[in-house]
């Protein structure tokens, strides 16, 4: 799908930036993922490179409040064939991360009210269902249609978007 849509992934969520404060809805290990994952993204700007390295760590346990988040996100690296020792120095850089971590507040809508926020052709898309967004992306997509929108699921017909 990678050769009809452009990904920007923003790892933000639901944060706020007071100066040069960061506070995270989650806590500190979700800042300190979203600056891991800002950096995997600073690092290996190609989404190909460094989505298989975020969708590994939203889909780890350590993700979700059991284990570490720096030790998945070692494996995360690994598993997606980036240089740990990169994203890790970019993440301790305190000055870098501050940086990323404003490029991503600014990059994040003022008025999103979830997350994940998707935005798809100036829509905003609005699913419960993270594999609905495959349907959304292929119903907005104008030409010849490939192969991953020949096995639409089901619930397309419950799609929600809305003018940004």
């Amino acid at each position: 799908m990678a050769d009809i849509m452009n990904i920007t992934f923003v790892p933000y969520g639901n944060a706020n930036m007071n100066g040069d404060k960061i506070t995270c809805q989650h806590g500190d290990d979700e800042c300190s993922g979203n600056s891991y994952e800002q950096c995997a993204i600073h690092l290996y700007p190609d989404t190909a490179d460094h989505l298989p390295f975020v969708y590994c760590f939203a889909n780890s346990p350590e993700n979700h409040g059991s284990g570490s988040p720096d030790a998945a996100m070692e494996k995360c690296a690994g598993d997606a064939n980036l240089e740990w020792d990169k994203i890790k120095a970019c993440h301790d850089d305190a000055d870098l991360a501050l940086e990323l971590q404003k490029a991503a507040a600014d990059a994040t809508p003022d008025d999103h009210t979830y997350t994940p926020w998707v935005v798809i052709n100036g829509e905003v898309f609005e699913s419960s269902f993270r594999n609905k967004f495959i349907n959304a992306v292929c119903d907005a997509y104008t030409g010849d249609k490939p192969a991953a929108c020949q096995s639409k699921y089901d619930e397309a017909k419950d799609i929600k978007c809305y003018k940004d």
